[in-house]
């Protein structure tokens, strides 16, 4: 189960990091096109020839040349995509706008628009000589929505005589990140930015925020900061800004003249937990088939981000919310100190209607040998109490069950189910509810036998003892029968009915270490396939010949 859980978390590492290794690459090849048209205007006749043709259009006097040049425009911006083409003199008037908006024959020093990404782009390339770009932030002409523009300066000969701006359209941008392929319900990548240390989106996001996380949207977050205001590149798990725990991988990306990072994520629960196309999660089948109670997904900080039965400790922090002081919190604990597997015995369990539980656990453990995240799983009672219910040639009177060191029932006794069970030994007493006989004290001793003694209910049987042992957990193993039945061959009977249920509680318990590697390999295959093709390798092939869904899943 750590394996295939571990499997899980580096099939989703790899999916996200394939989708942002290509959104960035498309993201910053987009940037680079930009650069080059821009170059690329700032020479042609259309701009430095056409400026005093643009200038007595805006008086109503169209030249052949000014409809030779706009024609050419026209077609320019529908083959580029570009928002807008602009042409300003240099006293800052907008004499030409392909789109016709509200910044068409207005002055970017003097007029309403004086302090837009536009009249930045104007006065930026006019003192520099060289092209500038400018981030995305409201324009009131545009309706108010985001724009960017990217601009150069019309030389004639090395004299200034304007500027030529192209106003970038987003759809393009958009696009490629919205290209969720391979990301499940939760993934996504987006683009972030920082301007006057304060950190907005630079594409929107649709799953989550409720529409309101969109292009200039001030958000702040920790892999934010590390990506903008620290200049790393880095993955792993973060609390996004909605509180949900997630897997992340942010990089800055290459654009000249522009801060800007890209961030592809995925819940983490999602990411650990892949749904089959019934809706069915793995690990909701894998407690059912194996007679788990409950499944358990917690963070390196204690913060219990899934659960299959979703009970009130879901979306708690077990080392340090209302349950760490529960033997589950003291399983936590233990793990993450001791870095290793671990179990703890049953106690009342307050998310689990107080009922008593037991739980065991594992780390999974990152290349610097840090907990990536721990997994824990719930005991099923009834999966115990049906080995220990086995009377298989032990007559009416035989019965085998278990008690703790604290003198409680770890199971039913068959023959006093309504007093002597696990439940009722937590909330009632010793004498009425568990078991404290000769043969329970010697077993708790670390011996083993057989003999006559008064058992619980004060009747003489022979009983047989031994001390069970799982981990760190303790309890008497007890098997006994009424001596007024049948003797014949009665003590080889309960020694074979121990030996059974030994065998039966050990394979409960580590029967996970055999299936896990059945389920590991063809994912760890698929990540490999991944891995691959993420480095380019396109005539690599994958091999799957098991036939059910970890081999679909693969």
């Amino acid at each position: 189960l750590k394996n295939t859980l571990d499997a899980y978390y580096i099939s989703a590492e790899q999916k996200l990091l394939i989708a942002q290794k290509n959104k960035k690459a498309a993201v910053e090849q987009m940037f680079k096109k930009y650069w080059e048209d821009i170059k690329a205007q700032q020479i042609r006749t259309i701009c430095v020839k056409g400026i005093p043709h643009y200038k007595k259009a805006v008086n109503g006097i169209k030249t052949p040349e000014y409809k030779k040049y706009t024609s050419i425009i026209d077609e320019y911006i529908r083959d580029t995509g570009y928002y807008d083409y602009f042409i300003i003199d240099i006293m800052g008037n907008v004499v030409f706008s392909q789109k016709k908006d509200a910044d068409f024959k207005t002055n970017l020093i003097k007029g309403p628009f004086k302090n837009s990404g536009l009249a930045d782009i104007f006065r930026k390339a006019k003192k520099t000589k060289k092209p500038v770009i400018s981030d995305f932030k409201s324009y009131q002409p545009s309706g108010g929505s985001q724009a960017a523009f990217i601009g150069a300066p019309i030389l004639d000969h090395g004299v200034i005589k304007g500027v030529v701006a192209l106003q970038i359209n987003m759809t393009p941008i958009l696009k490629v990140l919205s290209d969720r392929t391979g990301l499940g319900k939760s993934g996504e990548s987006y683009l972030a930015g920082i301007e006057n240390e304060k950190i907005s989106f630079r594409s929107n996001l649709s799953t989550m925020g409720g529409g309101k996380f969109v292009t200039g949207y001030k958000i702040e977050t920790e892999y934010l900061v590390n990506a903008l205001k620290k200049g790393m590149n880095g993955k792993g798990f973060f609390h996004d800004s909605s509180g949900k725990l997630v897997i992340v991988i942010y990089d800055n990306i290459k654009i000249k003249g522009l801060k800007w990072a890209i961030i592809t994520k995925m819940n983490l629960e999602e990411a650990l937990n892949p749904k089959k196309e019934n809706g069915e999660s793995f690990f909701s089948k894998y407690i059912k088939n194996h007679n788990y109670y409950d499944f358990f997904l917690i963070a390196p900080n204690g913060y219990i981000f899934y659960t299959v039965a979703k009970e009130a400790d879901y979306h708690t922090n077990i080392l340090t919310g209302k349950y760490s002081s529960s033997n589950l919190g003291t399983l936590s604990k233990t793990i993450f100190s001791q870095k290793k597997f671990a179990m703890i015995d049953f106690q009342p369990y307050t998310p689990s209607n107080g009922e008593p539980a037991a739980f065991l656990g594992t780390p999974i453990m990152d290349d610097n040998n840090e907990i990536k995240v721990v997994i824990a799983l719930q005991i099923d009672l009834s999966e115990i109490n049906k080995i220990m219910s086995q009377k298989t040639g032990m007559g009416k009177t035989g019965e085998t069950y278990l008690v703790g060191p604290d003198y409680r029932m770890r199971s039913v006794a068959p023959n006093d189910p309504q007093n002597r069970n696990v439940i009722k030994s937590f909330t009632g007493n010793i004498k009425d509810n568990g078991v404290k006989s000769k043969s329970v004290e010697q077993a708790l001793q670390n011996q083993s036998g057989c003999g006559f003694i008064k058992n619980y209910a004060g009747k003489k049987v022979l009983s047989a003892y031994t001390l069970l042992k799982i981990e760190n957990m303790t309890w008497a193993l007890i098997s006994e029968q009424e001596t007024a039945e049948s003797f014949s061959a009665v003590k080889e009977v309960i020694i074979n009915t121990l030996i059974i249920v030994i065998a039966g509680l050990i394979i409960i318990f580590f029967i996970a270490v055999w299936f896990s590697a059945l389920i590991t390999k063809p994912i760890i295959h698929g990540v490999e396939f991944a891995e691959k093709i993420a480095a380019g390798d396109l005539t690599e092939r994958i091999h799957i010949d098991q036939k059910d869904e970890i081999g679909d899943l693969s």
